[in-house]
């Protein structure tokens, strides 16, 4: 038997079928929340067929889409604010923990000159011209009552 004339037969029929389906029009409307939607069957008044050139919606109003477009911005204004807040905090707290640092070093530089000062002993200081010029007993007090201060200074609480 010949399969050629009977897939013919069928092909035409599948085709005949078929046809009216592609010519169905077809719907666009947005719905009350701004959302586009397409269809075979319109919704209510607010539809357009796809090709059609024509708008029913009010020119006074703006579309949805313009709000969405201003909503969009606005959140995205409203996270550059946020970023540059999160940016300045995160540099402030940079200066705090490299302030804290530099405290704690002048805090051990501080406790280390006292020490050094307090542990007695015979202190000079090189004058200008190479020479050794030893501490009085009062300029040793003046300058261990300074360490104190400085100390005080670096390692108490702020």
């Amino acid at each position: 038997m010949n399969k050629s004339p009977f897939l013919l037969i069928i092909g035409l029929l599948l085709f005949l079928v078929l046809t009216p389906q592609s010519f169905a029009e077809i719907y666009k409307w947005v719905d009350k929340e701004g959302n586009v939607h397409y269809g075979q069957i319109p919704p209510g008044e607010d539809t357009q067929k796809i090709g059609e050139s024509t708008s029913k919606q009010d020119p006074k109003t703006p579309p949805p889409s313009q709000d969405k477009t201003s909503r969009i911005n606005q959140l995205a204004e409203e996270l550059e604010k946020d970023q540059q807040k999160a940016n300045e905090a995160k540099k402030k707290a940079a200066e705090e923990e490299k302030r804290q640092a530099m405290k704690i070093e002048n805090c051990k530089r501080a406790q280390t000159n006292f020490n050094t000062i307090n542990q007695g002993g015979r202190m000079y200081e090189v004058d200008p011209s190479g020479e050794r010029h030893y501490w009085s007993d009062s300029e040793r007090a003046a300058k261990l009552s300074n360490a104190q201060a400085d100390v005080d200074k670096w390692c108490g609480e702020d």
